[in-house]
């Protein structure tokens, strides 16, 4: 078994100070669990790491990161001939890059580079890459995805350098593992980033290593002819990805080694991966997902711990990627038999009201206390509501809170004892203010833990990393049933988005996905625009009978002849 630690983007940014994992005074400290979580399961042969040593070009601390890496070697007992490095877009220098001159933008990173394996006198060099050895058996075509990119976007690889590279992938024996090291990803699946997609459509074109496809389609059939394995590994989007494709091409992301401390409206996974590559040529290779997990909800330069969770690579159908397959459909309770659906929900869940008695309470109140506005108003993503429901006014109204929660309460302990859940298995999540409030509320009468989460703030995802960790696994229970609580689904883009960052969560730790199901005051039953809910097998509604019009924001005017409205509940 040959054991290969993958790390990525240090962003080392100022190792003097006191904000970041990696500093001087620190990282020592800091590393020692994921060295003793290594060591437990294998001591690796190789370190690599594809990029973004320093952070945004800050090139006096390339002095820093080798000393972070010279640490590591002498904890495993290697040097840095077992090292291979490849170049990330924060390690070039920014003005030399934007002015033309590409090799000066480079100078540094050159000279970091060439005190590792990229600089053997074994090595192949070119300025698309370098092919070396950084151990027995192991050989790395390092593939520079950033040159002529800029800084900000994947780079381009004329003719040539494509030509050269795969040249330097087809001597490397059958026998041996051919690892491909690019910072920037050779493929995103779009849903592992959807989240990202809907905020922000040009996601995938900013950070998808797309001029390197030709190289990867290559190499493929020339591994695929000899019956040998190609592994691709990257960085840069911190986000965690494994996926096998056909004839034993195996692509693996990982999340950055530290988080600078990160605050409020950032996220992303602090992360190493330890590939174990069996001898077996049609085995997948086997992984370690090492993460740094913090100790409470914000970050914390000076606390936190590392944990082990074994993973899996997810299978992929052909040589592009197919779309994940949601979780199975949950059963719904039989409390409502005229609304529950008879097949599987296929594109958006089936609406269910909770109680017809709460229902038309919560239209009449709306009714008779005139909180329903007409307007624009922004929802998430490209999309628009014209309705909007003024619900702090509506909960402070005598009845409707404690009607809400008991009857929320009868059907889900319905829907729990028919799934043949025990309490233990369930969680609430209480998204936002209100749904914090109902969620906790709910577990009062029903036993269910809850996890209260902020997903938006002045109209924005929150980047505030929720804590799947405690939250998934209270007392060793493994959790079968998420239950995602709100006040109000207009397209369901904040659903969307909770949703994301848990399922990208297990799937980084490599645990099966629950069945997931949403609660919510208000939901509009007839709503074609919601956001990508499929995954849900129900939505539980207080009311479902309001409408609320979405359209897509350019089938309106502009903003300046229909502004959004400003809406204080």
């Amino acid at each position: 078994m040959l054991g290969i630690l993958h790390l990525t983007d240090f962003h080392i940014k100022d190792p003097d100070g006191h904000s970041e994992h990696l500093r001087s005074d620190y990282f020592e400290e800091y590393l020692s669990g994921l060295i003793d979580a290594v060591k437990e399961a294998i001591t690796p042969a190789a370190i690599l790491v594809t990029g973004d040593f320093v952070h945004q070009g800050r090139m006096k601390n390339y002095v820093h990161a080798e000393r972070v890496l010279k640490h590591l070697c002498e904890s495993f007992s290697l040097t840095f001939e077992n090292v291979a490095v490849c170049i990330g877009n924060h390690d070039i220098d920014k003005v030399s890059e934007t002015q033309g001159h590409l090799d000066r933008a480079r100078e540094q990173f050159t000279a970091f580079a060439e005190k590792f394996a990229n600089g053997t006198k074994s090595s192949l060099t070119h300025a698309a890459g370098c092919l070396c050895a950084p151990a027995k058996g192991v050989s790395c075509l390092v593939i520079d995805s950033t040159r002529g990119g800029g800084t900000t976007e994947p780079g381009q690889l004329t003719d040539d350098e494509v030509d050269w590279l795969v040249s330097a992938g087809r001597t490397v024996p059958a026998a041996e593992l051919l690892v491909v090291m690019s910072h920037y990803p050779v493929a995103i699946p779009s849903d592992s980033i959807a989240d990202y997609l809907e905020g922000d459509p040009s996601y995938k074109q900013r950070h998808e290593f797309r001029q390197g496809k030709p190289v990867r389609r290559r190499l493929v059939a020339v591994r695929k002819a000899a019956k040998a394995r190609l592994l691709w590994l990257s960085g840069d989007v911190h986000l965690p990805e494994q996926l096998e494709e056909e004839g034993g091409v195996f692509l693996v992301s990982t999340g950055r080694l530290q988080s600078l401390n990160d605050p409020p409206g950032t996220t992303g996974f602090v992360q190493a991966r330890l590939i174990q590559i069996p001898e077996d040529l049609k085995a997948a290779p086997l992984l370690k997902t090492l993460t740094h997990e913090r100790e409470g909800f914000n970050d914390n330069p000076h606390v936190g711990h590392w944990a082990c969770h074994a993973g899996r690579m997810r299978k992929q159908g052909g040589s592009e990627f197919a779309e994940r397959p949601e979780p199975a459909t949950a059963r719904l309770t039989d409390a409502q038999p005229e609304r529950a659906p008879t097949q599987p929900v296929t594109t958006r869940p089936r609406v269910v009201s909770v109680s017809a008695t709460l229902e038309a309470r919560i239209v009449r109140d709306i009714t008779e206390n005139g909180l329903y506005s007409l307007g624009r108003f922004k929802t998430g993503g490209e999309q628009a509501s014209l309705g909007w429901i003024l619900i702090n006014s509506l909960m402070a109204l005598p009845g409707v809170l404690n009607g809400a929660i008991k009857s929320f309460a009868d059907w889900l302990e319905a829907y729990r004892q028919q799934s043949g859940l025990t309490p233990g298995e369930v969680l609430l999540v209480g998204i936002d203010s209100w749904g914090a409030v109902l969620a906790t509320q709910l577990a009062v009468p029903t036993g269910i833990r809850v996890l209260p989460v902020s997903a938006r703030a002045r109209n924005r995802q929150s980047r505030v990393p929720f804590p799947w960790q405690r939250a998934l696994n209270s007392g060793g229970t493994q959790t079968r049933l998420v239950v995602f609580v709100c006040d109000v689904i207009a397209t369901g883009s904040t659903l969307r988005w909770v949703y994301s960052d848990c399922s990208a969560w297990l799937t980084g730790k490599g645990i099966a996905p629950p069945a997931w199901i949403a609660m919510a005051l208000v939901c509009d039953g007839e709503q074609s625009r919601q956001c990508g809910l499929s995954f849900l097998a129900a939505v539980a509604t207080g009311c479902g009978l309001i409408r609320i019009p979405i359209l897509s924001a350019d089938a309106l005017p502009s903003e300046e002849m229909f502004p959004p409205n400003v809406v204080v509940g």
